[in-house]
């Protein structure tokens, strides 16, 4: 099956339609055929969706029916007004562990207030989302690069496995931090629960088998009920595997949390990360199927997309969420068409909160475990840490220290720590940037960089200078510095020199004193000053301050090339306007 092309669906939406309704959309040109198609991947999607929110739940410290009401209208409301076909939008192992993280100091797990607090979280996040939206902030997706947010992910998954080992194993550990944990377990495995461990173990291999066997099953459903029957039919909570115990709750209802202001602002910052890290998180997968299927997702729309689900999440008693890469991917593999799906696994998940309540009490907390080891390790991404060290080692080092920072610090500094690396890297570039001086090839009609093109050579007398970033006040020195070098070792007497611009995309007004004394001083030394490719922001800042006019109109040329050629021809015509010395 084909999904939507651009030639039989209509725009969903534009980025001035924010807060539009794009299922409606969707609706007026829906097709019966994809209807089945809809359905069918809302099933396949939901029997993932329905054990991993469980356990997702247990990872953030929360009841199994806080994951499960997570995975109902909040999928209601991204169909409604994300800008996706393809994304699934639940719990997610990332958005999980920071939740943990950000409520730990707060509340105590298991109770009622620490519930609260995660609605609560959930609605901040939600709420932050929209205002992000309308003040069209969906760039900031940008700013978390792909080497970060591999990193961030890998820190994540090693995290949540490290964090299961208890639960597979029956002991009941108590250092938190991911190394701390592997010195307490390494110390206390006479302690181990056999009986847990072996069905810990005997999850893990199915799962895997199923994983690599029958991949289009969904395996940890499967595995889940089969289980938790055992686990009922042969009483094996009585010989001490701890179940998940009773779930009881109906249908979500909407409320608020009982909390007050002094919680809000407790958990402002955290709300931030969250709010920032599940948009990013969600973009990737949205991004990478809609260009796998051709049509485009609009940022600013799905943060309020992605906010109001967050919202809605929160009053209804679940957490904060984002989108699910792995349901995703497997929507897009059965044939899901439309952000019908997304209704369609709203509708299945719960039907079964409805029918499955007395069931889902016997799942073995230890299977719960193996199955969030098995998801964290897809999030293992080896290949593209690979990648990284063959093509940009520097990259390979944030990523590898936002997963140490991860580990180490926590999730917020760990990513706070690579940002940082990245920003202070691409300062790095921009106050100390490549340069080059350009020359001619014989019978050529450009100039090239004469480090890069042996053939290359300065025209006589003219140096032609590029300056690879804009020019702002902490570069600008540097610049002034280059030049003087670069004149002072020119193996020939320098007569002019042009700077080439056309890299030089802004101009602060440091730079443009900067350039007004540099031009004095070289005028002092008898060289001419050129600039060559003045465009944007940069030529309009060197005529309002007044040094276009300075440089002299017949100093600004359109290329280099063109400033070389005139500066040959004014040099000739000097020489030839000069008076023969008289002979002896």
């Amino acid at each position: 099956m084909t999904h939507p092309t651009k030639e039989n669906v209509a725009p969903l939406l534009t980025e001035q339609r924010l807060a539009s309704v794009p299922l409606f959309s969707t609706l007026r040109i829906y097709r019966r055929e994809w209807l089945k198609a809809d359905a069918m991947a809302g099933l396949s999607v939901a029997a993932i969706q329905i054990p991993t929110a469980i356990a997702y739940a247990n990872l953030a410290g929360l009841p199994p029916l806080a994951g499960l009401y997570a995975a109902i209208l909040p999928l209601v409301a991204y169909a409604l007004l994300g800008s996706s076909r393809q994304l699934i939008v639940g719990p997610d192992s990332a958005t999980c562990a920071m939740i943990a993280a950000a409520l730990a100091p707060l509340a105590v797990a298991g109770t009622q207030h620490y519930n609260d607090m995660s609605m609560l979280l959930a609605i901040m996040v939600g709420l932050l989302s929209i205002l992000g939206g309308i003040m069209r902030l969906g760039f900031i997706a940008d700013f978390l690069s792909r080497p970060i947010l591999l990193g961030f992910m890998n820190g994540v998954a090693l995290s949540i496995i490290v964090g299961q080992l208890g639960k597979l194993s029956g002991i009941s550990l108590d250092a938190r931090d991911p190394f701390l944990v592997i010195l307490e377990l390494s110390g206390r495995l006479a302690d181990a629960h056999w009986p847990t461990l072996t069905l810990g173990l005997l999850a893990l291999a199915l799962l895997v088998a199923f994983s690599w066997r029958l991949p289009r099953l969904p395996g940890p459903l499967l595995i889940i009920v089969l289980l938790s029957a055992a686990t009922w039919l042969f009483g094996l909570d009585r010989a001490g595997i701890q179940v998940v115990g009773a779930v009881e709750g109906g249908l979500p209802t909407l409320s608020l949390p009982s909390v007050g202001l002094r919680d809000a602002q407790a958990m402002f910052g955290e709300a931030v990360a969250i709010a920032l890290v599940s948009f990013c998180s969600a973009m990737l997968p949205a991004r990478s199927f809609a260009a796998k299927n051709r049509y485009r997702v609009y940022p600013n729309q799905d943060l309020i997309a992605l906010g109001t689900a967050n919202v809605t999440s929160g009053l209804s008693g679940g957490f904060a969420i984002s989108g699910a890469d792995s349901r995703t991917a497997i929507n897009d593999m059965v044939g899901g068409k439309t952000s019908m799906v997304n209704l369609a696994t709203a509708i299945f998940t719960a039907l079964a909160v409805v029918l499955l309540d007395g069931g889902l009490a016997w799942i073995p907390t230890a299977a719960l475990g193996a199955v969030l080891i098995i998801a964290a390790l897809k999030m293992v991404d080896i290949a593209a840490v690979r990648a990284l060290a063959k093509v940009s080692p520097f990259e390979l080092r944030v990523s590898l220290l936002a997963t140490l920072g991860v580990l180490t610090l926590g999730v917020l500094p760990g990513i706070i720590l690579a940002v940082l690396l990245s920003l202070v890297k691409q300062l790095r570039l921009v106050a100390r940037p490549r340069d080059a001086v350009l020359g001619e090839v014989p019978n050529g009609s450009r100039l090239f960089n004469v480090a890069h093109y042996p053939a290359a050579s300065s025209p006589m007398g003219v140096l032609v200078y590029r300056f690879d970033a804009s020019l702002l006040f902490f570069n600008s020195d540097y610049f002034r510095e280059r030049l003087r070098v670069l004149i002072s070792h020119s193996a020939q007497p320098i007569s002019a020199v042009v700077l080439d611009a056309q890299p030089i995309a802004t101009l602060d007004i440091t730079g443009a004193l900067m350039l007004e004394e540099v031009q004095a001083e070289l005028a002092d030394q008898g060289i001419v000053f050129c600039i060559a490719g003045a465009h944007g922001q940069f030529r309009e800042l060197l005529e309002r301050s007044g040094l276009a006019e300075k440089i002299g109109a017949r100093h600004l040329f359109a290329t280099s090339l063109e400033a070389v050629n005139s500066l040959r021809a004014e040099f000739s015509a000097r020489a030839q306007a000069s008076p023969a010395p008289d002979s002896l």
